[in-house]
């Protein structure tokens, strides 16, 4: 499912929105949306809207975190599903504050 892209005709870039424990002026919250699915289309090579645990190690084969693969595709995959969804990808951006 695509992540929801706001309509800047409708709100102002200063505008706060609420995200559970989280407020972002909805500019930031465009940023956030622009970053997910740039990086999420990369990822997700296979193109079924998840990224699987193979897809994460193959992008950090070539990384110095290829160590660490595992442990931020457990911190991404919120839920335990066995695979990220766009939905987990952009609360991970949000919650670490990489869209800053």
């Amino acid at each position: 499912t695509p992540t929801p892209t706001p309509q800047p005709s409708n709100h102002s870039s200063d505008q706060v929105v609420r995200l559970g424990k989280f407020s972002l002026t909805y500019a930031e919250l465009v940023k956030v949306s622009s970053m997910t699915d740039t990086i999420f289309a990369k990822l997700n090579t296979n193109r079924d809207g998840q990224l699987t645990f193979e897809s994460m190690t193959k992008f950090f084969e070539q990384s110095p975190l290829k160590q660490q693969a595992a442990e931020i595709f457990q911190s991404l995959d919120r839920n335990k599903s066995g695979s990220i969804s766009k939905e987990e990808f952009a609360a991970f951006i949000i919650v670490h504050g990489l869209y800053q």
